[in-house]
């Protein structure tokens, strides 16, 4: 557990977060350098957090970070109690030979299809009742594989390494960013003790980073080739379009160990070999993502929005504008897997389709530049894309675009 994989895995979720403001149109200075400003800015307290969050990066090490990080001990070792006397990781020693590492339900339901349940394990943090529906596969948390040595080892170098951000140049403004430093700990610890052959859908995140760091330290330890697969799970470009376009940000690491990759196409091809990988003798497939779409019963034109919370208000106005003038027309909204709803937004007249392997059979998306919009333009419907920054009607050229595809499809109809 080398400081070289905190350094690593934070250096790259600082130039993550560095883009987030920016499409923000935020200055990371303005917020005293926040961690997942996406999901704070809409947060209906944000201005009152911004205001104080000079006094929340000032006490973050010496106070809120230890705090944090004993909180984080104590669960983990109440969900360790819980995990006894269940299947441990040498109940599958030797029917499995790969483990996938998963960050949720989502990163889990993307890579399902390729995945075989009959060799891989499936590590993560997941609910009875989501288990229950993926029988085929078999779970297994973290905590049934580190010990309670090491949740207190890992507590332990958590502060400590916290305190080392602030003596790094670059990751000093960037302190809060370790509140990740505990669970990057607990995930690298796991994966060191299963030692297989390792697939995720990370791809170049904290995640992505200790995984790859996984492979360096078993091979170097046990003296046995691991295999690292990257299922890719979204689009890497604002631009699926153009052939020339690219990741929108510079990495500070790039991972050394992927010996496979499961890509959309060759411009996410290219994009990996150019930005985010340095093994040049990497497996490449090619692999399309495949949408399972919900038949809606309607003979009504079906329109779709594609949500995230930095362009909730803009989607609200222009379904208002839409529905008055189009009260014919059924109206859809599929929120990104991290986008909360509140009611008042939710009971708006459109359909939300939050749950997620749901997607409704439309015959218009309307979307940023997202992997559901690229996946819905794959499977033969008509995309109309907008900027991300788009915040007003009428500056924007969608309404034109909107207004043409609808007038074409009710003159047809």
């Amino acid at each position: 557990m080398s400081w070289s994989l905190i350094l690593s895995a934070i250096s790259n979720e600082i130039q993550v977060e560095k883009y987030f403001y920016s499409i923000n149109n935020l200055k990371p200075e303005e917020c005293n350098y926040l961690p997942r400003i996406v999901k704070i800015k809409n947060h209906r307290f944000f201005k009152f957090i911004k205001s104080i969050s000079f006094f929340i990066r000032l006490i973050w090490p010496y106070l809120l970070a230890p705090v944090y990080f004993i909180i984080c001990f104590f669960a983990s070792c109440v969900y360790r109690f819980a995990s006894l006397g269940r299947y441990s990781i040498d109940k599958f020693e030797t029917k499995h030979v790969s483990v996938f590492s998963a960050n949720g339900d989502s990163s889990f339901l993307k890579a399902k299809k390729l995945i075989n349940p009959e060799k891989t394990i499936i590590l993560g943090d997941f609910t009875e009742l989501f288990k229950n529906e993926n029988v085929d596969f078999n779970f297994i948390s973290p905590y049934q594989v580190v010990t309670l040595c090491d949740l207190l080892k890992i507590f332990i170098i958590s502060v400590f390494y916290n305190f080392r951000l602030l003596i790094e140049f670059n990751t000093r403004p960037w302190v809060m960013q370790g509140y990740t430093i505990f669970s990057i700990l607990l995930r690298y610890r796991a994966l060191c003790r299963i030692k297989k052959n390792l697939i995720i859908v990370d791809h170049f995140d904290r995640w992505a980073v200790l995984t790859d760091k996984v492979v360096s330290e078993i091979e170097k330890k046990e003296k046995k080739i691991i295999t690292l697969t990257i299922i890719q799970h979204g689009i890497l470009t604002t631009d699926y379009s153009d052939d020339k376009s690219s990741l929108p940000f510079d990495l500070t690491t790039r991972l050394n160990n992927v010996t496979d990759l499961i890509v959309y196409d060759e411009l996410s091809k290219r994009i990996f070999l150019e930005k985010i990988i340095s093994n040049d003798s990497c497996r490449f497939k090619i692999f399309p993502p495949i949408l399972n779409l919900y038949f809606i019963n309607s003979e009504n034109i079906k329109f779709l929005f594609v949500g995230h919370s930095i362009c909730l208000k803009f989607h609200v106005d222009l379904y208002l504008s839409l529905r008055n003038k189009y009260p014919e027309i059924d109206f859809f909204y599929k929120p990104h897997p991290s986008q909360a709803m509140d009611e008042k937004t939710r009971n708006l007249g459109w359909k939300v389709y939050d749950k997620l392997d749901s997607f409704p059979d439309v015959d218009v998306v309307v979307s940023y530049p997202s992997t559901l919009a690229y996946e819905y333009h794959l499977s033969g419907k008509t995309v109309i894309q907008h900027s991300i920054h788009d915040t007003s009607l009428s500056s924007s050229s969608i309404i034109i675009q909107i207004h043409e595809e609808l007038k074409k499809r009710t003159t047809l109809c």
